[in-house]
């Protein structure tokens, strides 16, 4: 029996997730790059409540938001790239904030965002993963 590496244990978001829509986590003044493990400070109230539902499957999106000053992003104040990522930790902080930390999968492009219940901010609809040769600096 072949050991496998991190990177194959860990599902790819187009072989797993393709058709599947994922609650979206928008943040401020932060970007999670694929392989990274972040600490994230979540305290808007939606955003608490979408990482309080995530039930077994604790993939999210997490995609930065153009302008920190918004409280209620819509879909036009994100940007259209984002990561996967896995929430490994949740804590919960005095001021009913959370510190989660996430660890990011792959970069995926958003192909549509829409409202989703009353405990997830927005969903991503299908995903489009974005292959490391198509960067442009």
């Amino acid at each position: 029996m072949s050991q496998q590496t991190p990177n194959e244990r860990t599902p790819k978001l187009n072989e797993t997730n393709e058709q599947k829509a994922l609650p979206v986590l928008p943040v401020r003044d932060t970007v999670l790059f694929p392989h990274a493990v972040l600490p994230l400070t979540v305290g808007r109230e939606s955003s608490v409540q979408l990482i309080n539902s995530l039930g077994e499957d604790k993939t999210i999106i997490v995609v930065a938001q153009r302008e920190a000053r918004v409280d209620a992003p819509q879909p036009s104040d994100l940007y259209t790239v984002g990561t996967s990522a896995v929430v490994h930790k949740v804590v919960k902080m005095p001021n009913q904030s959370l510190f989660v930390f996430a660890e990011g999968l792959e970069r995926i492009r958003l192909r549509g965002v829409y409202p989703a219940d009353a405990f997830h901010d927005r969903h991503l609809l299908g995903s489009s993963r974005i292959d490391g040769t198509n960067r442009h600096v």
